[in-house]
């Protein structure tokens, strides 16, 4: 199989042995990769865990617990908790950076609640924290190898094909291609696509110093929402455990940490 290209809209064709189907969701493209012989009613079933959880926390749905939280406290379940917690994590380490308020709204976990004093903007985690969630119904399942990109957010299980280590994704940041293998999940972030799109929220300006970011995590949460926070904050953030970050300067060339 050749490599997942980095962009939902560009995709590389899945190979002999694999299928990818091709859906709207989460506001873009989402495309499940699997066997050939996977039953079809799993790969529904991760496109309907999607969807119910895009509906349960996505700020566009007026009833999500995400929009309900500006009008009375809501009660977080385990992975919305892991959602909000690391929101906030990502705001601390990026000095301010990156924060889900929506112009300078406030908002905070108390215990197992979430409240808001205006709209919050999911944005720039939420399409990882939706791959992890179709990735979960897949391995629940009983899936052993797929690639769950939900518009270039990528969470992948097992292998491409048997002894590629796991899956290629080529990363296009900054007009150049590159190929990463990628075992757990692989996000990036950039203005190329939709130019100011990312801002740092400490003056609401555009972020503007690298061309882009590309990270590898644990999670697809992590790797979204470090992917984002490096882009907006310039970048001097210390990743959580087992995530990589790779920065591309105005210039061109990639920086990755170890």
């Amino acid at each position: 199989m050749g490599p997942l290209l980095f962009l939902a809209a560009c995709a590389h064709p899945p190979g002999d042995n694999n299928t990818r189907v091709s859906r709207p969701g989460a506001g873009t493209i989402v495309g499940i990769t699997v066997r050939r012989d996977t039953d079809p009613a799993l790969v529904d079933g991760a496109f309907a865990a999607l969807a119910a959880w895009e509906a349960r926390y996505s700020e566009w749905n007026p009833g999500s617990i995400t929009s309900r939280a500006t009008t009375s406290p809501q009660d977080l379940d385990a992975e919305g908790l892991a959602l909000f917690r690391y929101a906030g994590w990502l705001h601390d380490a990026s000095g301010g950076a990156f924060d889900i308020g929506w112009r300078g709204a406030t908002w905070s976990v108390r215990g197992d609640q979430l409240t808001a004093s205006g709209p919050l903007d999911l944005g720039g985690l939420l399409k990882g924290f939706l791959a992890d969630r179709a990735a979960d119904s897949l391995r629940a399942a009983g899936v052993g190898d797929f690639a769950v990109d939900v518009g270039g957010d990528v969470v992948v299980e097992g292998e491409a094909r048997p002894g590629s280590g796991g899956w290629p994704v080529d990363v296009a940041v900054g007009g150049t291609i590159r190929t990463v293998t990628v075992i757990e999940a692989l996000s990036t972030s950039s203005q190329e696509q939709q130019p100011g799109h990312v801002v740092d929220a400490r003056d609401g300006k555009a972020a503007s110093t690298l061309a882009g970011v590309y990270v590898t995590a644990r999670t697809g949460l992590e790797a979204d929402g470090l992917a984002t926070a490096v882009l907006a904050s310039g970048g001097g953030i210390e990743p959580p455990p087992g995530a990589r970050v790779c920065v591309v300067g105005a210039e061109g060339g990639d920086t990755c940490g170890e």
